[in-house]
């Protein structure tokens, strides 16, 4: 065109010829924008309830979005307060006239802590709507309990339940008895009404005494003075017994002196038979001591005292004459339990006495010098093999003899062989013995050789014990007594050229004298050797093969 006057030449409704318009444009293309429109001051409606507030403001010649002309909205936050809302019980001034609730309707409410719809006047509100936890009504009699309100059934519990102020109505009661002792039978002294039994109590009071559970009808009767059945009788159908009295408590009481009871009364036993019932030492079984009285009342004296025989011992040795002999309980003076003693008048002749050989019977066992003038003499020998003893076999010196005498091993007597073997042994008293024969310091070989009925040999200790049965009167005999000599004949078998040992090559040792006769056969070992042992005096001779 032929001019250059448009302000916006993208806009056909922006040009010199336009209207200015409310636009916040330029629409004329004058250099203003707005100019000669009317404008006015709009207020923010925060909720969009069509109320504003003056929280903030907008002057404009169009309302702008989020703006309203009015600011009489009294809460921009909540849609539902406005000039034009309707007052509710919400404790709020919803219409915004500067009142709280008005012309809405208030009611007193009561607290329902049990929750059974049922309130109680322990607690009450105001309020326009029910609050949390109460109700209108304050019919709860418990409000602790939900199941006490005046909707409930009444029970037989001692409690209103349905809160109509009377207890347990219109149910059957029964009579109950107190039963203090827990023994099922009750006192009529104490009694309740109830329709349940209640803690305590029974149905009956058939007990005679409630203070003790065991005593009620049907128990058993004992014997201690009570009515235990409640029968009106005391200890009734109980067995009775007679009873002695026993005045010195030794368990036994007078015969002449009872009664008939259940049980024993005090001073009393059930064993009679005292025959002195004032001496508790005195009564039936006991021991009859030696003191003169009939301690067990069995109608004799001291039967069951210590009844010895006591000698007359007139020398005081310890031994007494036999011919004083008393039996008696108690042991008189000079007189003592020992007997034995055959001459009274002399304190050195008595059983413990040596015998001597004085012609005199010291011991008193009937024999006279028995005991010390007894002697053996003997020889030891070494044997030839005939198991005699010949003139020409020599004697064995340093052997030991013991004679032991049986049950008193204090009296041993000892001596040793001399030379030739000899040996003497002297002052041997009456008893019986034992003799040893003691080889053991002995060094050549041997074996010693006797009778097996009358020798015992311990090898281990190298002695020979020899039992007899005694010496009587001073005469013993004693067996003989020789060693048997024993050889060793050992070698070894080798070839000449070699000289090497001959293993497992059989040896014979065969007797010349008085018999060819085998006596021993062994191999020889890995080195050749053998040995032959235990051989006895004699002519041999040896075979290899």
């Amino acid at each position: 065109v032929l001019n250059a006057d448009d302000c916006n030449d993208a806009d056909p409704n922006i040009n010199p010829a336009a209207i200015e318009a409310c636009d916040n444009a330029d629409n004329n293309c004058n250099g203003q924008i707005d100019e000669g429109v009317s404008s006015s001051i709009y207020f923010v409606d925060a909720d969009g309830d069509g109320f504003g507030s003056t929280d903030l403001t907008l002057e404009a010649c169009e309302t702008p979005a989020g703006y309203v002309l009015n600011a009489d909205d009294c809460n921009d936050a909540d849609p539902n307060i406005n000039p034009a809302a309707i007052e509710a019980c919400d404790d709020a001034d919803n219409n915004c006239n500067g009142l709280v609730d008005e012309g809405v309707s208030f009611s007193t409410f009561y607290i329902d802590f049990d929750g059974d719809g049922y309130g109680s006047n322990s607690l009450t509100l105001e309020s326009c709507e029910t609050p949390v936890g109460y109700v209108l009504n304050a019919d709860d009699c418990n409000d602790s309990d939900p199941n006490i309100n005046p909707e409930s059934e009444e029970a037989c519990d001692n409690t209103d339940n349905n809160c109509n102020g009377e207890i347990d109505e219109d149910l059957s009661t029964s009579t109950y008895y107190i039963d203090e002792d827990g023994d099922g039978y009750g006192n009529a002294a104490l009694t309740l009404e109830a329709c349940d039994t209640p803690l305590g109590y029974v149905l009956n009071a058939d007990d005679c005494n409630d203070g003790d559970e065991d005593i009620f009808p049907g128990n058993l009767e004992i014997c201690d003075g009570i009515d235990n059945n409640c029968s009106g009788a005391i200890d009734d159908n109980v067995a009775l017994s007679t009873y002695y009295e026993d005045r010195d408590n030794d368990g036994f009481g007078n015969d002449e002196v009872n009664m008939l009871a259940c049980a024993p009364p005090v001073g009393f036993v059930l064993s009679g038979g005292d025959c002195a019932d004032d001496d508790p030492n005195i009564y039936p079984n006991a021991v009859d001591i030696c003191d003169g009285y009939d301690n067990d009342c069995d109608g004799t004296f001291d039967e069951d005292g210590d009844f010895r025989t006591y000698y007359e011992d007139l020398d005081g040795d310890g031994y007494g004459n036999p011919d004083t002999a008393l039996d008696l309980c108690i042991q008189p003076n000079g007189y003592i339990s020992q007997g034995g003693d055959c001459d009274d008048s002399n304190p050195n002749i008595n059983p413990l006495q040596s015998d001597e050989c004085d012609g005199i019977d010291n011991n008193c066992d009937g024999f006279t010098d028995e005991n010390t003038c007894a002697q053996v003499s003997g020889r030891i020998w070494i044997d030839n093999g005939n198991l005699m003893e010949d003139a020409d076999e020599i004697g064995v010196n340093g052997v030991l003899l013991r004679l032991i005498q049986t049950g008193r091993s204090s009296n041993i007597i000892e001596v040793m062989s001399t030379e030739g073997g000899n040996y003497l042994i002297s002052g041997i008293q009456d008893g019986d013995y034992t003799f040893e024969v003691d080889y053991s310091n002995l060094s050549f070989d041997y074996i010693f050789n006797a009778n097996p009925n009358e020798f015992i040999v311990d090898e281990a200790n190298q002695i020979a014990r020899i039992d007899f049965m005694s010496v009587e009167n001073g005469e013993i005999e004693l067996p003989e007594i020789f060693f048997h000599i024993q050889s060793t004949l050992a070698g070894e078998v080798s070839l000449i050229d070699t000289g090497s040992p001959m293993a497992n090559l059989q040896v014979t040792l065969f007797s010349y004298l008085p018999e060819i006769d085998t006596i021993q056969q062994v191999l020889t070992g890995v080195d050749g050797s053998y040995e032959f042992t235990g051989i006895s005096p004699g002519t041999y001779f040896l075979e290899f093969e």
